[in-house]
């Protein structure tokens, strides 16, 4: 059995497949048809003991990766086991009764976390290693600032539109995937590319990085702006969604609002507030987040999140006054 690195004590007990998708966060153990069900982020390049904990584990890892793509001739996202730590920027995990039987793990070679590969065990544990891949796919898409995308086809492209992952347009091939060699635009949202030998058709999901969400919130406003109204508990007020404030001011402020969720803290980012109390808002959160992180209580995935928004919440009161803000 796998230890677990714990998160969070408090279990969810006797919930339902659409509460675990719909109320679960990572870290977060939940009783599931009368088993114990968990996600956990390991990041193996940026933390020792994430990097001891998926090393143990790598054959686990390994081989369900390998089942999960059997029938297009095994996994092929990392050519090799041995070469999985030094590639893999960010593992997610699901337990089940804190044994494995769920994997995605990313890759940071293009940017941001990209998913190379996600799957799940088979036989009679499939059914729950389907759930906590679902939930492993919702994180990815509501945690967008943790700029997890991924390039898929068939089955995974089918549980991201399912859970609403926001589609990007090949108008962006390039953004996301530089120079990678042959490939063919088909339409608005497919294309073809050469990988290992063959031309497959896939598709985007995700945002890549802060460079492809300010490209994207240029281009595409009104469709971004709702996605992201809607993902880690994120809100807009009306006289804002069509504004340099909240294009300017979202990223931050989402950002934040994850150390807020982890302690439990009543979220108020400022969405319902006038634009004068806007500047003061900010400024609170981006204090109350820095001492958390010197505290040094935060776990990682909660620590690289809220350092990038410290970082920008402090560029941007740096760059600005609050009477400025009345004028976005």
């Amino acid at each position: 059995m796998a230890k677990i690195k714990k998160f969070d004590e408090f279990v969810k007990t006797d919930t339902t497949s659409e509460e675990l998708l719909n109320e679960s966060r990572i870290g977060e153990t939940a009783e599931y048809k009368g088993k114990i069900i968990q996600i956990m982020t390991y990041f193996p390049k940026e933390n020792d003991e994430d990097k001891s904990f998926i090393k143990q584990n790598l054959n686990i890892i390994w081989n369900i990766l390998q089942d999960a793509y059997s029938d297009k001739g095994g996994f092929k996202g990392i050519e090799h086991k041995s070469e999985v730590l030094k590639k893999v920027s960010m593992v997610r995990l699901g337990f089940l009764n804190e044994e494995i039987v769920a994997v995605d793990v990313y890759n940071d070679y293009l940017g941001g976390n990209k998913s190379v590969g996600i799957g799940c065990v088979k036989g009679e544990k499939h059914e729950t290693g389907v759930l906590l891949v679902k939930m492993i796919i919702k994180e990815n898409i509501n945690r967008w600032d943790d700029y997890v995308w991924s390039e898929v086809s068939g089955r995974v492209e089918e549980l991201y539109r399912e859970l609403n992952g926001y589609n990007v347009k090949t108008e962006y091939f390039d953004i996301y995937m530089g120079e990678s060699g042959e490939k063919e635009i088909i339409d608005e949202y497919y294309y073809k590319r050469r990988i290992h030998g063959k031309m497959e058709t896939k598709t985007i999901f995700g945002i890549k990085n802060k460079p492809a969400l300010d490209k994207l919130m240029e281009k595409e406003f009104e469709p971004l702006t709702t996605f992201l109204a809607n993902k880690d508990g994120g809100f807009i007020n009306e006289d804002f969604s069509h504004s340099d404030y909240y294009r300017k001011l979202a990223p931050v402020e989402l950002s934040i609002r994850v150390i807020y969720d982890f302690y439990g803290y009543h979220i108020d980012c400022g969405y319902n507030e006038f634009p004068e109390n806007l500047y003061e808002k900010l400024k609170e959160n981006v204090l109350f987040v820095e001492r958390e992180l010197k505290s040094g209580r935060c776990p990682a995935d909660i620590a690289r999140r809220a350092k990038d928004a410290v970082r920008e919440g402090k560029k941007l009161l740096k760059d600005t006054t609050p009477l400025k803000f009345m004028k976005f």
